[in-house]
């Protein structure tokens, strides 16, 4: 008795005690702390695609929570917001953001960015790697995949005919949002995926944020089976796809440069790389001719501009060096 009531006041005089149920609680507001930060992050990431309406179901949510799993920082994601990115879509600056932290965590310092590094879309190392482990052979001549059915699309209203008009069995369609019409959705012919229980298509309407996928690999899959890839603005006079095709191989189709690819401060400062791509009307007598070398050397650009792969370049800088060296 004497030695249980000795221990008892040792434990009491040194205020020490071991009751099992004050930490359990302490763990728990603890990991509510946590979930209440993390959702405050992730909604402040969300911001970053209010507006956007170039967006899927959960895509935004996916997006973000790939920067928070890279560890990029409220206070890296604010400042790049705020100095640099500001006139960029939420896609365009996460990839961005993606891109800058591979390389950082590769060993590849990027400490002063260019103006124009901050201005052109760049694309992550991992996605380039994925898309060139892909299977490249040109199965299919035309190719497009994106919303359609949507109302707001005004940019778009050339492309069914086109469609209809130049689109063969050799050729990839689907309308990612046909779902939205349910039975009512007609096909335009043999080359329509868009009613399908396949995945391929750009961001699926179909896929929730619990299964969207970081890479859609079946979207980039279709591009590099194709030789030509169809890209008409959407609710703005341009396109993700223009520049996405570029590291695809395949050679991108505009109708206008009024509704495809106008000139204004998203596509100014891409338009200085000098890609080369073709028109509609290119295809008006029926002759549909791929060049693969034009394909490689779009390539090359995306590669130089369009990451950070091979540093920090600006198309600018060389066009000078190449005056001076011709005078």
């Amino acid at each position: 008795m004497k030695v249980i009531f000795v221990l008892s006041l040792i434990t009491l005089a040194s205020g020490l005690s071991i009751p099992h149920e004050p930490q359990l609680k302490d763990q728990k507001a603890e990991t509510d702390e946590e979930k209440n930060l993390q959702k405050v992050e992730l909604n402040e990431f969300l911001a970053m695609f209010e507006g956007e309406l170039d967006l899927e179901e959960g895509e935004a949510e996916v997006m973000s929570r790939m920067l928070m799993e890279k560890g990029i920082s409220r206070k890296e994601y604010k400042e790049v917001h705020t100095l640099s990115l500001s006139h960029m879509t939420g896609r365009q600056k996460a990839l961005w953001m993606l891109a800058a932290k591979e390389e950082r965590d590769a060993g590849n310092k990027l400490e002063q960015v260019s103006r124009f590094g901050r201005t052109v879309p760049k694309f992550p190392r991992s996605y380039v790697e994925a898309v060139n482990n892909l299977d490249h052979t040109k199965t299919h001549r035309f190719m497009f995949s994106g919303s359609v059915e949507h109302g707001d699309l005004p940019n778009r209203k050339w492309l069914k005919s086109f469609v209809k008009k130049t689109f063969t069995g050799e050729d990839y369609y689907r309308a990612t949002d046909a779902r939205t019409k349910g039975k009512h959705y007609q096909k335009l012919g043999e080359y329509d995926q868009s009613a399908t229980n396949s995945s391929h298509g750009f961001r699926p309407k179909d896929k929730g944020c619990c299964q969207a996928i970081q890479f859609d690999e079946s979207y980039w899959k279709a591009m590099t089976q194709s030789k030509f890839v169809v890209c008409p603005g959407g609710d703005r006079p341009w396109s993700y796809r223009f520049y996405e095709t570029f590291l695809t191989k395949a050679v991108p189709v505009i109708d206008s440069y009024n509704t495809d690819w106008a000139g204004i401060e998203k596509t100014t400062e891409i338009s200085k790389i000098g890609f080369e791509h073709k028109m509609t009307s290119d295809f008006a007598n029926g002759t549909i001719t791929y060049d693969p070398e034009m394909a490689e050397r779009n390539y090359a650009k995306f590669i130089k501009y369009h990451t950070w792969i091979e540093g920090d370049n600006d198309p600018t800088d060389t066009q000078k060096e190449e005056k001076q060296y011709i005078d």
